[in-house]
């Protein structure tokens, strides 16, 4: 009996062991079913959360680039007179309707969810998020399937490069920087010689990423308070914050040397990060980013050189050139808008069609047209000064040509131009001590005949009558050169002030922008230089980029093609 218990006690106790490492077996096994089951299916809600990404990434894009070429129907004041505006603010509109809708399009801080069906016909969803602050953007992804969900977060910098988004744009470099002058806002260069420095700066060069309306009374030479100031610019433009302002360069390189200082280390007291100031430039990209100290031999030198006392405070540092179709510096015997013509068969066009043409040695003008330049004109130069003169087809408002009016207690002149004035074989001159007040949106293109004329001498002050960039802007477009010659004005009722001009200047050669004066607006030329011959800096000269600018040109400068191009740069990307 007590054998036949302990036997069977022993066999109970193997059918109980067997019976765990059966059930150890099944569990196991059941385990690992479970296991790529939810690999699987986490898999797929991480593959649904990726569609979503990709496909509004894509999405986003493709919007801000439809907004710049949209940008009346697009985008809010802040966004088009903030450099660092990012028109992606409102949203991003997919019907592309104008009207931000939710349901059907994705606001800014709204979401959308979309269906993604697999090839086994399982379905599964995402939910995608969008927000947007400054010139970053946000996308979150969040998608589900079969009770499995995965997260999915990218961050973009959006931004634009425009040639009229800067202060200077150069298709051949911008010389010698050096002296006293000084730059808020960006510089451009498109140049054709990746060997050679088509940016040298030296001295006490100085690049800066905001400024205050105090500081633009000081650069204005102390001659006007705030308010007088708001007279000229748009409210939004009296002050900028944050620039993003860049030092870009493709096809050469960059000499950062002597005192010179890109951006500022801190901001003055009174002035807070917190609020949106930033006194670092957002970057300098040049070439394929490579940096170094060693410049003697610019065949071997990098892309970027830094040396001697150069201070650089940028929030981007040193990077290669982001653009893969760079912005193209128009040129007059260069492309236009319309297919098969020159730049500059679209400005005559312009000009004679939507304003006047006025040639050196013509036999005749239009009978309707009432003009008498030799009451203005020296030589082949036309002057405006201190004689009124009246050139008008038509009746204003819908006239075209141009009035001008002196008044000789004030020393100003207002210049009302209506359309695009084309000067043929004449040079064009402002004169000194006079200061100009133009209205309208107009531009004067003066260009050479026979080896004559071309040239455009900026002699005095030139401001608008109201507010720039959005009511008056002026353009003015040489075909050679263009000079600002920096000479001091002598008016009634003041002390000797600085030259101050705003506008939009182009030319075709040259432009020279010498000491002692101020440029508000944008210089777009062949090459900018500081002096003369280009060899040396001038001192207390500054210019001054006007964000909105770019979204308000005056006639003709929007028939130059390929001036924009937009950059989409993820920064981060998170899976959860």
């Amino acid at each position: 009996m007590r054998r036949e218990g302990i036997a069977l006690v022993a066999t109970l106790a193997v059918v109980v062991v067997i019976a765990i490492l059966v059930f150890g077996t099944f569990f196991t096994t059941q385990l690992e079913i479970w296991t790529t089951r939810n690999d699987v299916t986490a898999n797929q809600a991480y593959a649904v959360a990726q569609a979503g990404i990709q496909k509004y990434k894509t999405l986003a894009f493709q919007a801000f680039r439809y907004y710049l070429n949209n940008i009346n129907a697009y985008g809010s004041e802040l966004a088009r007179y903030a450099q660092c505006g990012n028109l992606l603010t409102i949203g991003l509109d997919l019907n592309r309707d104008g009207i931000i809708a939710p349901g059907t399009d994705l606001p800014n801080g709204g979401t959308l969810t979309e269906s993604v069906s697999f090839p086994d016909g399982s379905q599964g969803t995402y939910t995608v998020s969008l927000s947007v602050s400054g010139s970053y953007l946000t996308l979150r992804s969040v998608g589900q399937y079969g009770g499995a969900q995965a997260t999915v977060t990218a961050v973009a910098r959006v931004s634009s490069k425009g040639i009229f988004s800067n202060a200077i744009a150069t298709g051949l470099g911008v010389g010698t920087l050096n002296g006293n002058l000084e730059i808020w806002g960006s510089v451009y260069a498109q140049a054709t010689n990746p060997s050679d420095f088509v940016i040298g700066s030296s001295g006490a060069f100085k690049m800066h990423n905001y400024y205050t309306a105090t500081q633009l009374a000081q650069l204005f030479g102390n001659n006007f308070t705030v308010d007088q100031i708001r007279n000229f610019l748009k409210l939004q433009a009296m002050e900028q914050r944050d620039m993003c302002a860049t030092l870009s360069v493709t096809g050469g390189k960059v000499k950062i040397w002597g005192n010179s200082q890109i951006g500022d280390s801190s901001l003055p007291s009174g002035l807070n990060p917190t609020e949106g100031w930033n006194p670092k430039v957002d970057g300098v990209y040049v070439g394929s980013g490579t940096q170094g100290t060693q410049c003697n031999n610019v065949s071997e030198a990098p892309d970027v050189c830094v040396g001697g006392g150069a201070n650089l405070y940028t929030s981007g540092g040193i990077g290669a050139f982001p653009y893969a179709n760079p912005p193209a510096i128009p040129s007059l015997s260069g492309p236009c808008t319309n297919a098969g013509q020159t730049w500059r068969e679209c400005l005559r066009n312009l000009a004679a069609t939507q304003g006047v043409v006025l040639e050196s040695g013509a036999s005749s003008i239009p009978s309707s047209l009432v003009c008498n330049l030799n009451t203005i004109l020296s030589g082949s130069t036309l002057t405006f000064g201190q004689t009124p003169i009246t050139c008008l087809d038509g009746t204003p408002p819908n006239a075209r040509g141009f009035v001008y009016t002196y008044d000789p207690t004030a020393r100003q002149g207002t210049l009302t131009v209506y359309g695009t004035v084309n000067l043929r074989g004449y040079n064009l001159e402002f004169k000194e001590d006079v200061v100009v007040r133009y209205t309208n949106k107009a531009t004067l293109f003066v260009e050479a005949k026979q080896n004559q004329g071309g040239n455009i001498t900026l002699d005095g002050n030139l401001l608008p009558g109201q507010s720039f960039p959005d009511r008056d802007v002026l353009g003015l477009i040489a075909e050679n050169t263009l000079t600002i010659t920096g000479d001091t004005q002598n008016l009634p009722g003041s002390s000797p002030r600085q030259q101050v001009v705003m506008g939009l200047f182009y030319a075709g050669q040259r432009a020279i922008i010498q000491q002692n004066s101020t440029v508000f607006g944008t210089v777009v030329a062949r090459e900018v230089c500081t002096s003369n011959n280009c060899n040396a800096g001038s001192g207390n000269t500054s210019i001054v980029q006007v964000p909105g600018l770019e979204f308000n040109l005056p006639p003709g400068f929007n028939l130059a093609p390929n001036t924009t191009s937009a950059f989409f740069g993820q920064l981060t990307y998170e899976r959860r």
